[in-house]
């Protein structure tokens, strides 16, 4: 088991058509409480200053190589990288939460 503070969290943003902002948001929390059943916590944030900038964000992620691969099928599956319904192509991000002591030398890429 990966120690918490080393799990990774993954953050996913797009721009959404306006059109398209209820059906996005229900395919969006299908997706998500699939992908709760594996212990991840999940949540869609929206932007303060862009209604239609979402961002999904996923944490407590112990194989992020598998939860990757499991929200580009997930999303597909539902339709979620279709041009019909974003504007911007979904992007994802994936960050580790281990920050440095104050003074400590960044570890070698």
């Amino acid at each position: 088991m990966i120690p918490a503070d080393l799990r990774t969290r993954i953050y996913v943003y797009y721009r959404v058509l306006p059109d398209a902002s209820d059906h996005v948001r229900r395919q969006v929390m299908s997706l998500q409480e699939d992908i709760r059943q594996s212990g991840v916590r999940a949540r869609l944030e929206r932007r303060l200053d862009d209604a239609l900038t979402w961002m999904e964000v996923y944490e407590n992620v112990e194989d992020s190589a598998a939860l990757m691969d499991s929200l580009s099928r997930g999303a597909a599956a539902r339709g979620l990288d279709s041009q019909a319904v974003l504007e911007r192509e979904r992007r994802a991000e994936i960050f580790i939460a281990d920050m440095l002591e104050p003074g400590a030398a960044p570890p070698c890429a």
